[in-house]
Order: C-alpha cells, then sequence, then structure tokens
C-alpha cells in the first residue's frame, strides 16, 4: 500500500519540530551550564552564537556543507560535555 502524500508531509513537519525543538533546548541549556573553566565557556558561548546559527543556515541556505557543519558541531558540542563531567566527576 503506497505511503500517502499527507502522511508523508505530516511526518516531515513533525521532524522539523523535533530539529527546531533541539535548537532551542541547545540553546536554554546554555544557560544553566557551569563556565567555571576555558572549555566550559567555549562550549556555553558555541551553543549560543554558533549551533544556533548553523541551525537557521541549514533551513534557510540549503546545502550539504551545512548539514555537516551542524553534525560535527552538535557531535563537537556533546564530547565536550561529556569530557568537563568527566573531569568533575573524577575530581569529587
Amino acid at each position: 500500500m503506497p505511503i500517502s502524500l499527507a502522511d508523508l508531509q505530516e511526518r516531515m513537519l513533525w521532524s522539523q519540530l523535533k530539529f527546531h525543538s533541539s535548537y532551542l533546548g541547545f540553546f536554554l541549556f546554555a544557560f544553566v551550564l557551569p563556565a567555571d573553566t576555558i572549555l566550559e565557556k567555549f562550549l556555553k558561548f558555541s551553543l549560543w552564537f554558533g549551533y544556533l546559527p548553523i541551525g537557521v543556515l541549514v533551513y534557510t541556505f540549503p546545502n550539504h556543507i551545512f548539514d555537516l557543519l551542524r553534525y560535527f558541531f552538535m557531535l563537537g558540542g556533546l564530547t565536550i560535555l561529556g569530557w568537563n563531567y568527566f573531569v568533575r566527576y573524577k575530581e569529587f
């Protein structure tokens, strides 16, 4: 049975809502991140001034380079976040 056009459009709408929610979530998450070390400050400011503009560029100028940049930006941010909490846990 073929998938209807309305089902595809609904799925696309929910997918875009998910991505937009993640941009908003990471932007707001930066407000509660600690900024004790240089790496934590870098992560905080990069979420405010890096990840959000890249997300806007992905939808306003569709280009594969922005998709890759968004992916590596998210991967790097989550790696920095994990490293920070590993160091904090090790000190504790």
